[in-house]
């Protein structure tokens, strides 16, 4: 049955992705359900104007492709076109997404048995089904080095289905796999909301909306119900929560915090949604952003669910596992944060102090009113997939929620590597500047005997005091460099700052 409605589902979706119509104004005219009148919880924070952080203001950016001018007439057939490879990202992103949270809930132990194989094989079905899609499918120009990003990303997921389905790789490692893929389809697909919002007057919490249904949809044929958790979830508290709406959404965010002397892992928390007479309505789950969360220590969290009409008030639930103290020696050594084009933005820089290679190095922010209490969360993995002992990687974040907040805490985590080859070397490069955005181009040189895939080329620009003001990345025009080949490249910073000096970083497989 669960194989029965994947299959319609997807082509649901995929069949969206290529028939003409008639263009709209905006996305939300095609695909968006009205928003549903409901009574918001009473611990709902009351919409307020959003304050400016108190952080010292800076700049992040987003590589993006620039625009046409101002006045320049867009086909309407290219807009179809654009918002067509627009819905094919999300159904990339989309599987990325939900091969984390299943192999999370076997690792977890939450799918067992015959479950977890159904699940794996449901994923990898979707996975085939998009592969097909986007095998035939030509981006439009202006979205043309966005496409280009964005397929390594999918090739990632569709190796790691394929590698965890033979039994070649543990739930366990899948997660640690994929983390640096989760991340670099969240840069290209918020260059494109940016790029769409710019170009068509697209909005972007119409983009978001696209983007959050999707997703929903895609959990809702693995969903399962869910066990009703022990409210006393061992040394796991919960000491924040708040809820907000988005459109057709509902967040719940909040924090727990670890009182117990052992480190925890796989912190479940379980929503519950009742509606009048304490009608259960609805249930939705997450897991914590920080993955093993160390004595004392606290993680972020956020639910998102459209299944809320009607909902009155709603209760939070724990569970969790013992796990091993994370000791990882990265650290951030510079950020800054701006409010820009209604978006909480953090961009900085994380340095290795450690002996060994770290991977898959994990930026989490949680943003705070003047109470404590949590105001907004966002995460990233740095540009760079391993960061050697001694190096350093940019990251940005950003997140569209910010009502109140007045401070943010950042925290760490990473995982012990291998050093990734170092026979890649940027040949050249220079930089190129107008009002609109920032070309960085050059060439890169596989010095040695075997080919090079996956090749990244990250930009991280500077100010005067050293500190990180942009960052963004690309893949090689080549997709595979020959032993003694080279490639050109483009990073491209849209609407950049000012900066003293930018620093270039290659890294493939």
């Amino acid at each position: 049955m669960r194989s029965m409605i994947l299959l319609i589902l997807t082509g649901m979706l995929v069949a969206g992705c290529g028939g003409a119509a008639a263009p709209a104004a905006s996305i939300a005219d095609r695909t968006a359900a009205p928003t549903p009148t409901v009574h918001v919880p009473e611990r709902t924070p009351a919409p307020a104007a959003r304050a400016t952080p108190t952080t010292p203001p800076a700049t992040a950016v987003r590589a993006a492709t620039p625009t046409p001018a101002a006045g320049t007439a867009v086909p309407d057939a290219v807009k179809i076109q654009a918002l067509d490879t627009y819905k094919l990202l999300i159904l990339i992103q989309a599987n990325a997404n939900l091969l984390d949270e299943t192999a999370r809930r076997v690792a977890s132990g939450e799918l067992a048995g015959t479950d977890s194989l159904a699940a794996v094989i449901v994923v990898a079905a979707l996975v085939n089904a998009v592969d097909e899609a986007a095998s035939e499918h030509t981006p439009p120009a202006l979205l043309q080095s966005f496409w280009d990003a964005a397929l390594p990303s999918h090739a990632r997921t569709r190796q790691l289905t394929a590698s965890w389905f033979n039994q070649e790789l543990t739930a366990d490692q899948v997660v640690a796999e994929l983390a640096a893929s989760l991340n670099d389809i969240e840069a290209t697909l918020s260059g494109v909301d940016d790029l769409l919002q710019t170009t068509y007057a697209v909005d972007r919490s119409d983009l978001q909306a696209l983007r959050s249904q999707v997703m929903a949809d895609f959990r809702r044929v693995l969903d399962t119900p869910t066990p009703d958790p022990d409210s006393a979830a061992g040394p796991v508290l919960i000491v924040s929560d708040a809820s907000y709406t988005e459109g057709d959404y509902l967040h719940i965010i909040g924090e727990v915090q670890n009182t117990g002397a052992a480190a925890v892992e796989y912190v479940k928390i379980v929503a519950t949604l009742y509606g009048a007479g304490d009608t259960v309505i609805g249930t939705q789950a997450t897991y914590t952003i920080v993955d093993v969360i160390a004595p004392a220590g606290k993680s972020p969290f956020e639910i998102t669910t459209s299944d809320w009409e009607g909902m009155t008030h709603y209760k939070l639930q724990l569970q969790s596992s013992a796990g091993a103290s994370p000791d990882a020696p990265v650290r951030v050594v510079s950020h800054q944060e701006r409010v820009a084009d209604a978006y909480y933005r953090i961009v900085g820089e994380v340095v290795n102090e450690g002996v060994s290679p770290m991977e898959y190095v994990k930026v989490i922010a949680t943003l705070y009113d003047a109470a404590d209490q949590v105001a907004g969360v966002a995460y990233a993995y740095t540009a760079l997939d391993v960061i050697p002992p001694g190096g350093r990687a940019p990251f940005e974040l950003t997140t569209d929620h910010w009502t109140g907040a007045s401070r943010s805490a950042l925290q760490v985590q990473a995982s012990p590597g291998a050093l990734g080859r170092q026979d890649l070397v940027v040949k050249s490069h220079q930089a190129n500047q107008d009002d609109n955005y920032l070309s960085i181009v050059g060439e890169v040189e596989n010095t040695g005997a075997t080919a090079a895939e996956y090749v990244k080329v990250v930009v991280t620009c500077y100010d005067g005091a050293g500190a990180v003001v942009a960052t963004a990345f690309t893949y090689t025009e080549l997709d595979t460099l020959p032993a003694g080949g080279t490639s050109p490249f483009e990073v491209l910073l849209w609407d950049p700052v000012p900066f003293e000096r930018y620093a270039v970083q290659v890294q493939g497989q």
